[in-house]
């Protein structure tokens, strides 16, 4: 989703008309990018059902995108050895949250939820909050901190 930032909108000036007074369009922004605190590698303990059930570790990897593009991936690594992961596509991104919908890589397991759900991640801090709306995996949630 974009910002449209309009200049002029209300008088007749070179900002929004041409010579014969005709409406241009105003210029998109890059508010639809991603903010750059979001950017990198990040990583914690998740765990599902209201934090009763451990899931292992997520490693969750982000990069610049725009809606509708892949904004990045999340890898877990479950108790006993298992790997998973979902490919995040972008929905929207601000500095107070990042928006994503998860849907599992072709290459998963069987032992995958593989249906479409929303990522939210939040910052808080030094730490980014991951929640997931998948019930198939008991809506995980997790602390993830940055990594290098």
């Amino acid at each position: 989703m974009g910002t449209v930032f309009v200049l002029g909108a209300l008088r007749n000036d070179d900002a929004t008309s041409d010579r014969d007074g005709a409406a241009q369009p105003p210029a998109a922004t890059d508010a639809g990018r991603v903010p750059e605190a979001y950017l990198g590698r990040w990583s914690g303990k998740a765990a599902a059902s209201g934090g009763t059930i451990p899931l292992g570790t997520f490693e969750v990897t982000l990069r610049q995108a725009k809606p509708g593009q892949r904004v990045g991936t999340v890898v877990q690594h479950d108790l006993i050895g298992n790997t998973c992961t979902d490919v995040l596509t972008l929905k929207s991104a601000t500095k107070e949250e990042l928006v994503a919908t998860g849907k599992g890589a072709e290459t998963n397991g069987g032992q995958c939820a593989q249906t479409s759900h929303t990522v939210r991640l939040r910052p808080d801090g030094r730490t980014l909050g991951y929640t997931s709306d998948d019930p198939d995996a008991g809506d995980p949630r997790a602390r993830l901190t940055r990594r290098k």
